[in-house]
């Protein structure tokens, strides 16, 4: 008995893949069901109550099982990855891979700005011309900093030192931002101006919040990671993720009371407006400061070491 007991304990908290995939299935299947209840039904019925008892179990069954398999599935697929050139420096190189990101993050940007200028052209928008203005000027930072990284590349895979390279691009990173905050500043100041705001269909407004949040969050997760690696390069790509994700803030606040308010809250778009401003053009001067503090530094270090080399020269010249 007590050896059927280990076997069946074990084969639930250690089942076999086919096992698991039948549990995500038919946790699934429940979890639709409790929803169509849900709507349908005002008052539970013992049938719904059962159904949800069963969903509770079952997602609750699974996320244990994702969570147990989630390490092992991800060393499969890295194994699997890392048999290939592209996928193995994907893997491996974090700079990288936020290029490759960065290329992605400038295409949409710009097809954002041709879609948002076609509308401003075909409706005589000021809202629509702003945000493509907003989006081209976003493409631009973006195409700069990718031409840069792939300089950059070019320079390490030389065994050439970029630091001073690197530093310079950060900086004039900074600058941009500057630019792309005047950018904004007119996208905020005709969203408030003229009432107009960012649209959802139905309930699309939580997706968009969810997204939002994450990309928010996101920014910031990789602010903080981008300063341990030391790559200016690195850290100007995620700081303009972070200016664009603040933008992203504004647009979802304006969505999201122009869906839930009957009444305009213009007032309150304007202090975020001002806010969002106000963040982007100190994280431009910051990056403008602390750039020039490093390459001043950089400049110095170098000058000294070409200073005490030569005091080596003149000294083993006096020896001889």
């Amino acid at each position: 008995m007590k050896e059927e007991k280990g076997k069946k304990k074990k084969f639930i908290l250690n089942p076999p893949a086919w096992f698991a995939l039948i549990v995500f299935a038919v946790s699934l299947i429940f979890i639709v069901l409790s929803i169509v209840l849900a709507a349908k039904e005002e008052k539970p019925s013992i049938l719904a109550c059962i159904v949800f008892a069963l969903s509770a179990c079952l997602l609750g069954y699974s996320v244990y099982l994702a969570v147990r398999e989630i390490p092992v599935l991800k060393s499969k697929i890295h194994s699997l990855l890392e048999r290939f050139p592209f996928t193995y420096r994907l893997i491996k190189d974090w700079g990288y891979r936020a290029g490759i990101v960065l290329i992605g993050s400038f295409i949409v940007n710009i097809l954002y700005a041709i879609f948002e200028g076609t509308l401003a052209v075909l409706e005589l928008s000021l809202w629509y011309g702003s945000l493509a203005g907003y989006h081209f000027c976003l493409s631009v930072v973006r195409f700069y900093i990718v031409r840069k990284n792939r300089t950059a590349q070019k320079q390490s895979a030389q065994k050439t030192d970029n630091s001073i390279f690197g530093w310079s691009t950060f900086r004039m990173t900074g600058v941009a931002i500057l630019v792309l905050s005047v950018a904004i500043s007119a996208a905020a100041t005709q969203m408030v101006l003229s009432d107009n705001h960012f649209n959802y269909a139905g309930t699309m407004i939580y997706g968009a919040a969810a997204y939002t949040f994450y990309k928010f969050a996101g920014s910031i997760y990789r602010i903080i990671r981008a300063k341990r690696i030391h790559d200016p390069l690195v850290i100007a790509m995620k700081n303009v993720g972070f200016a664009d994700a603040l933008v992203s803030m504004l647009g979802l606040q304006s969505a999201m009371i122009a869906t839930f308010s009957e009444q305009s809250m213009w007032k309150l778009n304007a202090v975020t407006g001002i806010v969002v401003c106000i963040l982007t053009v100190a994280l431009g001067i910051i990056m403008i400061v602390s750039g020039t503090k490093k390459l001043r530094k950089i400049r110095s270090d170098a000058q000294k070491t070409e200073m005490a080399t030569e005091d080596i020269s003149e000294e083993e010249g006096e020896r001889f």
